[in-house]
């Protein structure tokens, strides 16, 4: 299931509340037998929330997306993750300016990627964000700018070192 709601919070959002109400999304109180007497009540379970959702929220200012990020109903450990296949497209993007250089990196899932981290084996680099999570279908561009490479790094050789996981990869390593 997949779906979006967007909501808009005034000027005085550290005044706001926001109540997302999911209660239609899934049974929150289960079905119990007849209740006990009181005095010998147990506490009602909780409902546990469907182990394959999440809430993917982001922080819009006009058209600048400011700050984004997930939310599951369960552990990590307990959330049906499914192989995301990760998939990485690079081109580099010459500038007149050498120190304007860059490497972009559009990164794509088919499914839900959660702590999506990329590195570039034997060498240090700066991207624009190498830990973030990523919705099925959704693009992340990131940008890796070639000053902060070692010199003479080709886009072959970005390619042959970038390495890409997310939770699932190291799933049973956990």
């Amino acid at each position: 299931m997949q779906g979006s709601a967007a909501v808009e919070v005034g000027s005085y959002a550290a005044k706001a509340v926001v109540h997302l109400d999911f209660s239609g999304i899934w049974k929150l109180v289960p079905t119990l037998p007849e209740a006990p007497a009181p005095s010998e009540a147990p506490a009602p379970p909780e409902a546990p929330a469907p182990p394959e959702y999440y809430v993917e929220f982001a922080f819009v200012v006009g058209s600048n997306r400011v700050s984004d990020g997930t939310v599951l109903f369960v552990k990590p450990k307990d959330f049906h993750f499914a192989d995301p296949k990760i998939s990485v497209d690079i081109s580099a993007e010459e500038a007149p300016a050498p120190d304007e250089s860059k490497f972009i990196l559009l990164v794509k899932s088919e499914a839900f990627a959660k702590s999506v981290r990329l590195e570039l084996k034997d060498t240090d680099c700066i991207f624009s964000d190498n830990y973030f999570d990523l919705s099925a279908g959704c693009t992340k561009k990131v940008e890796i700018a070639k000053e902060s490479l070692e010199p003479g790094l080709s886009l072959s050789d970005i390619r042959a070192r970038l390495t890409v996981i997310s939770v699932y990869d190291i799933g049973g390593k956990i």
